[in-house]
């Protein structure tokens, strides 16, 4: 069956459109309310099996086991080069100023 373009022109469009439309503004609260329930139910199953099941094989397990018992390396000379750099730094900041003479009133006593 063909569709030429005398069937094309008798749609009537308006209804068409307007059907969908009607319907939902006619029932948007409850489908609202109907994917809200569906998107709780969605995470309440991941919460679900995020909890509740293993997804680690032993591999993964020993590793971070091993990651966790290995201890932070301390590099004291390089902190001790950080901390007297601030002492520097602190020590500049911290000398009393010499006075500027002023350059903007040059006869002033």
């Amino acid at each position: 069956m063909e569709i030429g373009l005398k069937e094309f022109k008798k749609i009537n469009w308006k209804r068409a459109l307007l059907t969908p439309v009607g319907f939902w503004f006619r029932h948007s609260q409850a489908l609202f309310l109907i994917i809200l329930f569906f998107v709780f139910i969605a995470l309440a199953f991941l919460l679900y099996r995020d909890l509740n099941f293993d997804f680690w094989n032993e591999y993964q397990r020993k590793d971070y086991a091993e990651s966790i018992k290995k201890e932070v390396v301390f590099n004291e000379k390089n902190f001790q080069e950080v901390i007297s750099k601030a002492k520097e730094r602190e020590i500049k900041y911290t000398k009393e100023r010499s006075s500027v003479r002023e350059i903007f009133n040059p006869i002033s006593f």
